[in-house]
Formats: C-alpha cells, sequence, structure tokens
C-alpha cells in the first residue's frame, strides 16, 4: 500500500486499538511514542499538505482532524473511528481524571459530549468535501465483532490480515465506558 492510512477520530475512540491492530498485520507506522501509536508532529493543528508526503506507505493517528489544513484533495486511505458521543465523552473524563491531579466533575462529560457530535458531522463532511476514500468503524463494533471489522479493515486497505490472530488483540468487554483505565494500562504493559 503507498497511499497513507489515516486513522482519524477523536480521543478515545478506539484509534489506538486500530493503530495496535494495524501494526501488528504488518502496517508500517508513523509514530514516535508506540504506547499511544502518536507522532509529535501530527499533534495539534498541522498543514496536513505538507506532513501527508511523509506518511506513505504508512499507518498513521489523526485525532481531531477537523483542526486540520488539508489538500484540496485527499490520497490516502481513511478509517474514521467513531463512538457514541455519551461514552466517549466519560472516556475522556475517566482518563483526565487518572492522569491528572486535578479533581475533574465526573460530570463534565455533558459539554465534552455536545462538542463531539458538533465535531464529528465537521468531521464528516470535511472528508466528504475532500472526496477522501473514508471506511467508518464503530468502536462498539470493534469491540464486540472484532473479526468482522478487522475483516473488513482488510478489505478496505486490500492487505491479507490474519484475522483471527489481529482479532486477539481486543479485549472482550463491554463497548461502555470502564470505571477505570485497567484495560489502558495493560495494553500498555504488552506494547512495552
Amino acid at each position: 500500500m503507498s497511499q497513507p492510512i489515516l486513522v482519524c477520530g477523536f480521543p478515545r475512540c478506539g484509534s489506538s486499538l486500530m493503530m495496535r491492530i494495524l501494526w501488528a498485520g504488518g502496517v508500517p507506522v508513523y509514530a514516535d511514542n508506540f504506547a499511544s501509536f502518536e507522532h509529535g508532529d501530527l499533534e495539534g493543528p498541522q498543514d496536513m499538505r505538507a506532513i501527508l508526503p511523509r506518511l506513505y506507505g504508512k499507518a498513521a493517528k489523526v485525532l481531531d482532524p477537523q483542526r486540520n489544513t488539508w489538500p484540496d484533495r485527499l490520497d490516502a486511505k481513511v478509517i474514521l473511528l467513531d463512538r457514541t458521543p455519551r461514552e466517549q465523552a466519560k472516556s475522556q473524563i475517566k482518563f483526565l481524571r487518572e492522569i491528572s491531579v486535578l479533581d475533574i466533575n465526573r460530570q463534565a462529560w455533558r459539554p465534552i459530549e455536545r462538542s463531539l457530535m458538533i465535531d464529528r458531522t465537521k468531521v464528516r463532511i470535511l472528508f466528504a468535501e475532500l472526496e477522501a476514500d473514508v471506511l467508518p468503524v464503530r468502536f462498539e463494533l470493534l469491540i464486540e465483532h472484532p473479526n468482522d471489522v478487522i475483516g473488513r479493515v482488510s478489505e478496505f486497505l486490500r492487505m491479507p490480515f490474519a484475522v483471527d490472530d489481529l482479532s486477539s488483540i481486543v479485549v472482550k468487554r463491554s463497548p461502555s465506558c470502564a470505571p477505570n483505565c485497567a484495560i489502558e494500562l495493560a495494553a500498555l504493559a504488552r506494547t512495552a
């Protein structure tokens, strides 16, 4: 695959899990942090026109893609992860509470949920305007039916993945926001 593979979404949508699956499937990744599969070049608003040439033949995680500047047409494969906004917002608060010294109110997820609902519409419009080749992936389906989703990703990328092997990366659980970060911490331990 020579086109870049962009794994897009918003924080806590399953993008790190998808990157881990692609990496385990033999896809080179553009990352300087293999716990989160993020790269400093892609943090914050970026001019993707300058970065895209470095991504050919690789998968890269791009969070909050609506904040970036893009070319007029996007020659890339986009795996667009989406999650129920309420669960995603709760997961963001849970994660912030886990890593922060601040006491973040558990009810702070409500404005985040509203923001996610607006931003996900912006992202869908953005990729439609860029005429991007997009595979929408629901986080909930990735968790509940990993074989089906990874099979669809394999077909979309035209890459022969060992679907059963890659499905074992997905921790069997409820797609609802877990009460703590035990799943994430276990994944980090496996990556280290």
